[in-house]
This record gives structure tokens, sequence and C-alpha cells, in this order.
């Protein structure tokens, strides 16, 4: 007996071996990467749509501490000191809060021929 006569069953084994599972797993991948491909959107879409609604809460909220920041007669809480900057003067509220008052001596200009042309 000849080993191309022996071997034959064995190859026509493998062939049929490598049909039935190659085939039904190759479209299985594809199936799965384009099931995949279909979630990835909606996902995008409900990502953005939560990070838009973070977004208008931020920025309600920063509303709401600039407006109530801005009001003469807030007071903030038992830790907090607002500090209004108008000019040269410092303003605390509430007053005497701070433990010192910052200063900022008055800037000088600097000397032209610091921004002078070099040739």
């Amino acid at each position: 007996m000849s080993v191309s006569l022996w071997s034959r069953p064995a190859r026509n084994l493998l062939a049929a071996f490598l049909a039935v599972t190659m085939l039904p797993g190759a479209a299985l991948l594809w199936l799965g990467w384009r099931w995949l491909e279909q979630d990835r959107i909606p996902e995008t879409q409900r990502s953005e749509q939560a990070a838009d609604l973070l977004v208008a809460a931020l920025q309600q909220r920063l509303a709401t501490i600039e407006t109530s920041l801005t009001n003469p007669a807030f007071t903030p809480s038992h830790d907090a000191v607002v500090l209004v900057l108008e000019g040269r003067r410092l303003q605390t509220r509430p007053p005497n809060r701070l433990l010192y008052q910052p200063f900022a001596p008055p800037a000088s200009e600097p000397p032209a021929h610091l921004f002078a042309v070099c040739k």
C-alpha cells in the first residue's frame, strides 16, 4: 500500500473539518464585527448627549454662583471669603475675615529701551 492512498482519507477528513469549522467561524467573526460597528454609533451618541447634559448643568451652576457673588448682599458660608478687587482697592466679604490685607505695589513702567527694535 502506498503512502498516498493511505493519506487520502486523512486529507479528505482535514478538508471537511476545515470547511465545517472555518466557514461558520469566519461568518461568526464577520457578523460580530458588524454588530460591534453598529453598536458603537449609538454609544458615541449617548456619550455625547451625556456630555452635553453635564456641560449644561455646569454652566447653569456657574451662572448661579456668578449671580450670587456679584450680589452685594451676598455673604459666603462660614469658611469662605469673597474678595472683590475694584481698581487698586480690595474689598472682603464678610469684612475683617482675612488675617492680612494683600498689597500690590504700584507697577512702574518698564524702561523703553527694553522694547527698542534691535538693528
